[in-house]
């Protein structure tokens, strides 16, 4: 595959950091976040390790009572940090495989850690997603299940020279709907554990996938809801600017992950690729979620990361991520009006 020096070194190091019995693997809740979280418990548990994986947002990382901690796609910046930092303070150690930019020296807090953005010689590090970096760290214990990470490839849109190869060996059709499959039942069931333990238990491949009933039920049902705001957009916006190409919609599902899902593939459409989007939806307490996406971002000369993060600390919130992708959470008690005002003034001074 040619994978870089400096990212094969960085595994090593990775690897040789190991010397814990007990992982709790933390990971997100989305399907790269999945990934990554099984690749590395399957892999840890076959090196004679204990290993449990725990999908958790990342607002509610842990520390655990006893054992390790390994984040896998939870960018350490704002509240993870806070856990890394409670964990060193109490002899916990913690390992993290990651892709996005993180909080500056928090590094120094960590046992182990694989991340692109700490190696000056790669180029576009968000692209070498979580999925597949876990992948390269344990392939030679969990090589049989470069299946999962060719669908987190797919899912994040992180497809690379190297990685590339994955979906190909699979079939782009199959990878894509295998990774659209597992994206809305991610989204519609009640507890995400449950797909842990279907991943750990259930799935030796993409066909188990595909055949997977409860999958395609989901599938059908998530589809439909995404499909709406993709046919009519315009319908859907809160603010829809045409001269300054930015575009805010409001998702009325509560799906888990459904405010990414749309902005993702509204921001593929041809005519939109140099659009902002961003897709907003309020949860049950009153926070707010956001979906950043833009294609087109070196063109337009905006950070999205950086765009979230200031968008969401004017309103009292979190924000973050990759130059083309980005979320942010703004706390309760914010008004529509507040937030659409927030948002044009910072995409117009971006």
């Amino acid at each position: 595959m040619g994978i870089p020096d400096s990212i094969q070194a960085a595994i090593r190091r990775f690897r040789n950091s190991l010397d814990d019995e007990l992982y709790h693997v933390e990971h997100d809740t989305d399907m790269d976040g999945f990934a990554s979280g099984i690749i590395t418990t399957v892999a840890l548990r076959r090196m004679d390790y204990e290993a449990y994986p725990y999908p958790v947002e990342r607002s509610k990382t842990f520390v655990p009572e006893r054992g390790a901690v390994v984040f896998t796609d939870i960018a350490l910046h704002g509240e993870p940090t806070g856990t890394v930092r409670s964990a060193a303070e109490q002899g916990v150690n913690v390992y993290a495989i990651d892709h996005h930019p993180w909080e500056e020296k928090i590094e120094a807090d960590l046992r182990g850690y694989l991340n692109p953005h700490l190696l000056p010689d790669i180029k576009n590090p968000s692209q070498w997603n979580t999925g597949f970096l876990a992948f390269l760290a344990f392939r030679d214990v969990a090589a049989d299940y470069d299946w999962l990470a060719a669908i987190s490839i797919y899912t994040d849109r992180c497809e690379t020279r190297w990685s590339r190869y994955l979906i190909e060996r699979y079939g782009r059709e199959r990878v894509q709907r295998a990774g659209d499959m597992l994206t809305a039942y991610i989204a519609t069931i009640q507890d995400l554990r449950d797909l842990d333990w279907i991943l750990l238990d259930e799935m030796n491949g993409i066909d188990d996938v595909l055949n997977y009933k409860p999958f395609i039920v989901a599938e059908r049902k998530f589809e439909n809801a995404v499909q709406k705001y993709l046919n009519d957009p315009e319908r859907y916006a809160l603010l829809w600017d045409q001269e300054q190409k930015l575009a805010v919609l409001e998702t009325e599902e509560t799906y888990h992950g459904i405010n990414s899902v749309v902005s993702t593939r509204l921001s593929f459409i041809p005519k939109f690729r140099d659009w902002i989007i961003i897709v907003l939806g309020r949860e049950e307490d009153g926070t707010v979620k956001g979906s950043l996406r833009c294609q087109e971002w070196q063109k337009r000369g905006v950070h999205l990361g950086e765009l979230a993060s200031q968008i969401a600390s004017q309103l009292g919130g979190q924000g973050g991520g990759h130059p083309v992708a980005a979320g942010m959470r703004i706390p309760p008690g914010k008004t529509e009006g507040e937030i659409l005002r927030t948002l044009k003034d910072a995409v117009a001074r971006a």
